[in-house]
């Protein structure tokens, strides 16, 4: 499993290594802190998910890294639990749905709410002619 950099706000383009307390073939537990990033406003955590041993080590202290950036891999059984149990599979079957269900679309909602801005329009439109005539 990657453990990458997670997205950064818009505001800020990169984050600068702070920390690593890991090295390629060691050990981890679930929610060991495994690199500090830092950026302009913020020292983020990178911690593991599962139990596992670090390999692919693709960073080193001060380096500077972009959001979504592969940092290293986390491998294990452990690991590969974890990743079983993020994934949710959904059988339509089991739901009795008649018809399937296709893409939102919002032209429906789109069209109504122009009939009804154009209706109030004209609602004030009468309105303003009847308190002009009075």
């Amino acid at each position: 499993m990657d453990v990458a950099v997670p997205t950064l706000p818009e505001s800020v383009d990169s984050a600068v290594i702070s920390a690593l307390h890991v090295q390629d073939g060691e050990s981890v537990c679930e929610g060991q802190v495994l690199l500090e990033l830092e950026t302009s406003k913020v020292v983020l955590e990178i911690t593991a998910v599962a139990n596992g041993v670090i390999s692919g080590l693709k960073v080193s202290l001060g380096d500077y890294v972009n959001s979504e950036e592969t940092l290293m891999d986390l491998s294990g059984e452990d690991v590969t639990l974890y990743e079983e149990s993020e994934t949710i599979e959904i059988d339509p079957e089991s739901y009795d749905l008649e018809e399937e269900i296709g893409e939102p679309s919002t032209k429906n909602e789109s069209s109504s709410f122009g009939l009804w801005l154009a209706g109030l329009v004209l609602v004030i439109f009468v309105i303003s002619i009847g308190v002009k005539g009075l």
